[in-house]
């Protein structure tokens, strides 16, 4: 909750010099100061001597691996672009050709009806034409209703 300021090590060191220089104790605080960055230094050398085979292994991995993932990474980009380029406009005409059958086979069984509601006309004419003949008026004013009722459907198009 609460942080220190950013600067706060820089204040701490600050204050710690001004309070040395206060109390005339400049150079007891030197010499502390040098023996700490001299044992700070035989730490650090001593941590890098230890790792030294170590990071070097880690450092030629990091470096073998940046090669391997150059190529890698060149790799999946080609294979999205050929995964652009060749399925995806396939995928397109297909979309496009699907679409065209659909719009064809609508029309057939449009046709299909009409068709059928022809054939449904021709043969309510048909035996209006019979029932007229043999003197069967109601029969054929009937049928003539039926052939009139089917031909506004096919002109309506609510077949």
């Amino acid at each position: 909750p609460n942080a220190p300021p950013p600067n706060s090590d820089v204040v701490l060191i600050s204050s710690i010099i001004s309070t040395c220089m206060d109390r005339n104790q400049t150079l007891p605080f030197l010499s502390l100061l040098k023996s700490q960055v001299a044992q700070s230094t035989v730490n650090i050398a001593e941590i890098t001597q230890s790792q030294h085979e170590r990071f070097l292994r880690s450092a030629g991995s990091v470096v073998e691996l940046g090669a391997e993932c150059e190529e890698l990474s060149k790799d999946v980009v080609d294979g999205v672009e050929k995964l652009k380029s060749t399925t995806v406009s396939s995928i397109m005409s297909h979309r496009n050709h699907l679409h065209s059958l659909t719009l064809i086979h609508n029309s057939s069984l449009y046709l299909s009806s009409v068709l059928s509601k022809t054939i449904s006309i021709s043969t309510s004419l048909t035996n209006a034409g019979v029932a007229a003949d043999e003197g069967r008026l109601k029969e054929a004013l009937e049928e003539v209703d039926r052939v009139r009722m089917g031909l506004g459907e096919v002109i309506k198009g609510g077949i």
